[in-house]
């Protein structure tokens, strides 16, 4: 490890409003080590290609019983469409995925095991490509969604047989023990991380179902069961759980159900809104704002690392502007802005990975998700391959995110302070440092609408961060599907005023990368 002489870095950032003038300091350490993420910035990707039920009620209300969690994916053997999805993952750079799966796929029927058809294809598209990268993987069962494994009274129709949990979870368990030693004994795949039972147990809408389709059956017997079998066949597979909503009136507790069960604690969230925004609710937990969730997750991830376990985000997204059907809200550009807020906040927490929901996305199930647009909504359709593009907003903003930061990189601490009596809460920041530590980069983000000044002495480390480089994506960027993320200028390490535009989220990084280098992953 690289010795580091006891600087403190300041960022002073000079307000100007109508009748104050306000003066806001960032102080960051980079001896003072908050965390080593465990993984780092990634997305949701799925080897589901075939349909799952969607529905309408007597109130014609929609709904599709997998999320967004198949379609708009190519065939594996449509090589220029694989071609050209490695492309867009090359420049995003992603560090932490979670491959979902569901059981039919490669297990159909009891104890007879697919292998080679064209889901599991796909899954070793996904596999091999990270596998390249280095990308820490989470495999993912979303649910069973296997006749064989429903419970007899829920094998009536497709709806309850994809919402059933499984009936025998002896078989089910043999068949998860069965994928994981074809996947890492026969297949040798490395990447493969961690492992999770099911998407969403335990909530009332849900998936993983009792025989009488309304209450839930609890994966705890379930986490126990796989986990004895995953030590006896010498599996080196730590499992992941609960994979529920991070309602936090309730996280808590369920963590601390889950402890002996799980080897990382990973949870979903889509509710939270930045600060200053309309909530559309009076209560304080449907679109909570990122300070109220500021200590709950800050509790969740500390009892996590107290028991030396990870804690992630394994699935993440902004619901606030509409998510059913073909709905735009996910994909827009503040919801997009929102997510990275909250990955940049909580990574500060010492949360350990962030995984946005999702690569590939019909856009036409439970809105527009996709960092790639692959799918036609008007006509039903695959795209053709040369015809891919990146979706707005969602790929260069969140891909910002992505690109600069390798997996285990190190989160050091970053103080805010206001000189004066104003409080400025619209300015956020976060520093890493390469696992090495060789590279350092500062995210900035300004989530309101007011241009701010900002004075950053760069002098971190004078031996080793000798020159940086200044990127950028913000408001005037919105809704283009072309987007050049090349270097803005060219700055030594010393004290220099910058101007942080609207709307914008601001890099600063030792690393030079134009737009058709390839992401950091692996260091």
């Amino acid at each position: 490890m690289l010795n580091f002489k006891k600087n403190i870095v300041t960022v002073a950032f000079l307000l100007a409003t109508i009748n104050t003038f306000s003066q806001i300091k960032i102080t960051i350490q980079p001896d003072s080590i908050v965390n080593q993420m465990a993984a780092g910035f990634g997305c949701n990707v799925f080897a589901m290609l075939d349909s799952v039920p969607v529905t309408y009620d007597q109130k014609h209300n929609y709904r599709s019983w997998g999320g967004s969690a198949w379609g708009a994916t190519p065939m594996a053997t449509d090589t220029a469409a694989w071609n050209k999805i490695y492309t867009y993952m090359d420049w995003l750079g992603m560090d932490y995925i979670r491959v979902n799966l569901e059981h039919r796929i490669f297990e159909p029927q009891k104890g007879s095991y697919s292998f080679n058809n064209k889901e599991m294809l796909v899954l070793y598209k996904y596999l091999y490509y990270f596998e390249k990268k280095g990308a820490i993987v989470q495999l993912q069962e979303m649910y069973p969604n296997a006749k064989w494994l429903a419970h007899k009274k829920l094998q009536n129709n497709a709806v309850n047989i994809v919402r059933s949990g499984p009936a025998d979870l002896d078989a089910w368990s043999n068949g998860i023990i069965a994928l994981l030693k074809h996947l890492t004994q026969t297949k040798k795949y490395t990447c493969i991380k961690y492992f999770g039972v099911a998407n969403e147990p335990h909530h009332t809408w849900s998936w993983w179902k009792n025989e009488d389709g309304v209450s839930s059956q609890s994966i705890i017997p379930a986490l126990a069961i796989l986990k004895k079998k995953i030590y006896s066949q010498k599996l080196n597979i730590p499992l992941a759980g609960p994979e529920e909503m991070f309602y936090h009136w309730e996280a808590l507790k369920t963590q601390a159900t889950f402890e002996n069960y799980v080897d990382a604690f990973s949870y979903h969230e889509y509710m939270t809104i930045i600060d200053w925004w309309d909530s559309k609710s009076e209560s304080k937990d449907w679109y909570p704002t990122l300070k109220s969730f500021t200590k709950p997750v800050k509790t969740a991830v500390e009892m996590a690392h107290q028991q030396q376990k990870p804690f992630f985000f394994s699935e993440h997204g902004t619901m606030h502007f509409g998510m059913i059907k073909d709905a735009r809200g996910p994909s827009t550009f503040d919801a997009v802005f929102k997510d990275v807020e909250f990955a940049m906040r909580y990574a500060n927490l010492g949360v350990d990975g962030f995984s946005r929901w999702s690569l590939l996305n019909r856009g036409n199930l439970d809105g527009q998700w996709g960092f790639i647009e692959t799918f036609d909504r008007s006509t039903m359709k695959m795209l053709k391959p040369e015809n891919y593009y990146p979706k707005e907003n969602t790929f260069f903003g969140y891909g910002l995110l992505t690109r600069f930061t390798y997996k285990n990189s190190f989160v050091v601490k970053s103080k805010l302070e206001a000189l004066t009596t104003d409080s400025v809460v619209n300015l956020h920041s976060i520093t890493f440092l390469s696992p090495s530590k060789k590279d350092a980069t500062i995210y900035i983000v300004n989530d309101k609408q007011t241009k701010e000044t900002v004075n950053i002495n760069l002098n971190m480390n004078e031996k080793l961060y000798k020159k940086w480089y200044k990127y950028e994506f913000d408001i005037k960027d919105r809704n283009k599907t072309t987007v050049l993320i090349n270097p803005l200028e060219i700055i030594p390490n010393e004290n220099t005023n910058f101007k942080i535009n609207p709307l914008s989220i601001t890099v600063f990084s030792t690393i030079n990368l134009n737009n058709n280098a390839a992401g950091l992953v692996s260091e």
